[in-house]
């Protein structure tokens, strides 16, 4: 089973830093100063101090306030903090912002799908290259990013978790270990591992396939109407199904890319 989060392990930490540092005397009042300076470690500790509702009257807005700043400078627990502070969706603008990028077609946002042709005609070198494109981009995405993939054939088949996965090293390495054991066969159909993907209320799909399948421009306008969800698709070293690929990409917000 896929490991959870360590953000509470990296609060925690944390947190038991701050309380060494107070059981010394430091000043709440000098700390703030050295915050306001721009001191991330000072900004992170006073935090700490308005989460636990020590020196200070709880606080869970300003810890925020504090930890945002400190992330604003590059602190890692800061950043771990407020994953833990606030859902997913709300920590976009904690640290500088990376688009996740898969075979050049730009992403947006934090929660990612890639839903990936399995079909027979993947079979042979197509599709072990396609496989390591996926490794390589889950190998890069930010922490606070969350993922799932599906592969698709006739039917869809879903990676085994019940919702999607922080990017974190351990979970990065299970999806890793289950995509290298999936196989090749049968025909092409995503419409099952689209359905299943906006399910998930995603920010960005990306659908990758090395040709043509039944027509999915009705399904999507009915589940992206407002066009809030991007879809990147590739056609995979394969053209045929470029004209229904770009349709696609363009009536979603998002980009085209033929891979050869």
């Amino acid at each position: 089973m896929p490991v959870r989060p360590s953000t509470p392990a990296l609060l925690l930490v944390s947190l038991l830093f701050a309380s060494l540092l107070f059981s010394s005397g430091a000043d709440v009042n000098a700390l703030r100063v050295r915050a306001l300076q721009g001191d991330g470690n000072a900004a992170l500790d006073l935090g700490n101090l308005y989460f636990e509702g020590r020196e200070v009257p709880k606080n869970l807005a300003e810890a925020g306030r504090w930890w945002r700043q400190a992330a604003a400078k590059g602190n890692e627990v800061a950043r771990g903090n407020l994953i833990f502070l606030n859902p997913p969706k709300e920590t976009e603008n904690y640290g500088p912002k990376k688009e996740v990028k898969f075979l050049g077609a730009e992403g947006k946002g934090h929660r990612l799908v890639f839903a990936i042709d399995k079909s027979g005609s993947m079979s042979g070198n197509r599709f072990e290259a396609a496989k390591t494109a996926l490794i390589q981009t889950l190998r890069t995405l930010p922490p606070e990013t969350h993922f799932m993939v599906y592969f698709f054939d006739t039917d869809a088949e879903p990676m085994p978790a019940t919702d999607m996965l922080p990017a974190t090293p351990q979970n990065v390495a299970f999806a890793t270990k289950w995509v290298l054991e999936r196989g090749v066969g049968g025909g092409t159909d995503p419409s099952q591992a689209i359905r299943w993907a906006f399910g998930l209320k995603p920010d960005t799909i990306w659908l990758l396939s090395d040709g043509q399948f039944p027509d999915q421009i009705g399904m999507l306008r009915q589940l992206n109407p407002q066009r809030a969800v991007r879809v990147n698709a590739i056609a995979f070293e394969d053209a045929s199904g470029a004209a229904q690929l770009k349709s696609i990409a363009d009536e979603n917000g998002g980009v085209y890319q033929f891979v050869k």
